[in-house]
């Protein structure tokens, strides 16, 4: 195996470390590459702490950069990697250089084969990520990938700060990061309910599923919600502290959702009259599109995740559970069998549970 040695001088650790969570039913996003490869190289760098991070990467599918912001819910590593614990980190770029916006906790990868390990780290779009090195003489695995390159820095990446880059090469550092979406919020009705709360409010938007609280303003959080789709969210407006307009905002485990015009809710003032005060006029929510009685399970065998989830819309059904072979991965992967089978009639919103094989685009 070919040795990549770097010498310098000693660095200081990294500082900051994030609770460990993983996510394991939510739908991720994947930031490097699919690891389809294999790494036999390596790169050791010695006398110091260092951090490295894939600068370009060539492979199908890979994402040098975050494509959409949220949390890495766990990151993994293929090939040999030695000398200590590693973490996952966020690197921003300001202008041509990098500043450090938060790691995860110590791992230690064992053997040479894909590992996964769960973590908690925001994610912006347009970050990068790398790994850190709990220890000095650690050793990154490389692989062979035309119009790849990675860098070492040293010392590691203090939170807010940047590291020097001391090595530069061609080549795939082996791992990558799994990130589940900022969920989002696009429109929500009827606009407006009493002060003393329980209206029932429609909420319309994206990556909904998994939600873990809902809330009408900064504070006043929903006791009972419930997740329709990933789409849509019917919530109770809990109590508010005061008559005015405030946002709601639904929070699962890729963040909570950013404040925009259309999730507006107005908690109404009570009369001041004794006398019986004008109806408001009942708004409906917001128009969701008509979903078919019945589903005819569609053929997705050999199709892609993302490609067979459109199909299985489309015709009525939803993605249920999902299996995966060792080494499939969502961008990557094939299904190789579902349940039911195809052409079987269900009720309309059944789950189809697909099993992915490894394959290629």
């Amino acid at each position: 195996m070919r040795k990549l040695q770097v010498l310098a001088v000693f660095g200081l650790a990294v500082l900051a470390f994030a609770l460990v969570c993983a996510a394991a039913d939510a739908e991720t996003v994947v930031v490097g590459s699919p690891l389809l490869g294999e790494f036999p190289n390596s790169l050791t760098v010695s006398g110091l702490l260092s951090s490295t991070a894939n600068t370009a990467l060539g492979g199908v599918g890979a994402h040098v950069a975050s494509p959409v912001s949220g949390t890495i819910v766990r990151w993994r590593t293929k090939g040999t990697f030695s000398g200590g614990g590693f973490r996952i980190r966020v690197l921003r770029p300001v202008g041509a250089n990098y500043i450090g916006a938060g790691g995860g906790s110590f791992a230690t990868p064992v053997g040479s084969s894909l590992q996964v390990f769960p973590t908690n780290v925001p994610i912006q779009a347009g970050d990068l990520i790398g790994l850190d090195a709990e220890g000095l003489n650690a050793t990154y695995s490389v692989g062979n990938v035309v119009g790849s390159n990675y860098r070492a820095f040293s010392p590691t990446f203090p939170e807010g700060g940047s590291a020097s880059p001391i090595y530069s090469n061609s080549g795939e550092l082996g791992f990558d990061a799994e990130v589940v979406r900022t969920p989002t919020v696009i429109q929500t009705g009827p606009p407006s309910g009493a002060l003393s709360g329980g209206t029932t409010v429609t909420i319309a938007g994206r990556d909904l599923e998994g939600a873990t609280a809902v809330k009408f303003g900064a504070s006043a959080a929903a006791a009972n919600f419930t997740v329709v789709s990933d789409n849509e969210i019917t919530a109770v407006a809990p109590p508010g502290a005061q008559p005015g307009a405030v946002d709601i905002t639904v929070t699962t485990v890729g963040g909570t959702s950013t404040a925009v015009s259309g999730d507006k809710f107005t908690y109404l003032a009570p009369p001041v009259s004794p006398n019986p005060a004008p109806a408001v006029p009942s708004t409906s929510p917001p128009v969701l599109p008509k979903s078919p009685r019945t589903c005819t399970v569609p053929d997705v065998i050999g199709k892609h995740l993302p490609r067979a989830e459109k199909a299985l819309v489309a015709a009525g059904c939803r993605r249920g559970t999902v299996t995966k072979a060792k080494g499939a991965t969502r961008m990557a992967g094939l299904v190789t069998k579902e349940a039911p089978k195809p052409g079987t009639k269900v009720a309309a919103g059944t789950k189809v549970n697909v099993r992915l094989g490894a394959g290629h685009h």
